[in-house]
């Protein structure tokens, strides 16, 4: 964890994946991952966080709460991956739109997994 955590400071960029989910108890979780290019390996676990409630607030402050307990400016971070949810990229309050404020650079994807999800529903 170290070393991930050296990695992440020394990173000139991340990127995040974010989802948000609850787990068999009905406890409000949040499962994140960074980007990072390092000798082409890319995906590092950050973790599986409990969550108070699953609004974009809630989930922005304990994404800055991860990142700052590992050194990152919250400047740094350049992508956000997320299940398409409208409390992650809705454009007022959105998890998104609340790091935007921090970093308007930041630019937001749609998880593929996820959209492939909603396509196989859809058909």
């Amino acid at each position: 964890m170290r070393q991930l955590h050296e990695k992440l400071k020394a990173s000139e960029f991340i990127g995040i994946i974010i989802d948000e989910t609850v787990s068999i108890t009905v406890e409000n979780k949040l499962i994140a991952y960074d980007k990072i290019e390092n000798k082409g390996k890319i995906d590092n676990f950050l973790g599986n966080y409990n969550l108070h409630s699953g609004t974009a607030q809630c989930i922005y402050e304990k994404v800055v709460e991860v990142l700052r307990g590992r050194g990152v400016e919250l400047s740094k971070v350049m992508g956000l991956g997320s299940d398409g949810a409208s409390v992650m990229t809705g454009k007022r309050a959105g998890v998104g739109a609340l790091l935007k404020r921090v970093n308007p650079f930041l630019i937001q994807v749609h998880c593929v997994a996820h959209r492939a999800a909603l396509a196989a529903v859809d058909t």
